[in-house]
């Protein structure tokens, strides 16, 4: 019953570490995909996110808290905004 009310109520259930991180997983790769650099903006967040995420996981080891997932989707964002693509960015974000 309980369920049905937080449905109905519009509850959401808080997204935990993995899912933010697949997302950003997702985000980060689409302007890969497209060979387009990411924003600066999009790159201080995501690397704002992923510090957040390391504060998290500081207090353990990262593959027992977030898991082979979300271990994967971490490193997935990391690669994703360090592509070659993004050479242009991060030599602008320096600047700044």
């Amino acid at each position: 019953m309980e369920s049905v009310v937080h449905i109905t109520s519009g509850y959401h259930r808080r997204p935990n570490v993995s899912s933010i991180l697949a997302g950003l997983v997702d985000a980060t790769k689409i302007a890969i995909k497209q060979k387009q650099p990411i924003y600066s903006a999009d790159i201080k967040i995501s690397v704002s996110i992923l510090n957040k995420v390391l504060k998290f996981v500081n207090s353990g080891n990262i593959g027992q808290i977030l898991g082979n997932e979300g271990t994967n989707n971490f490193l997935g964002v990391a690669n994703n905004l360090l592509d070659a693509s993004n050479i242009p960015v991060w030599k602008r974000l320096k600047k700044v």
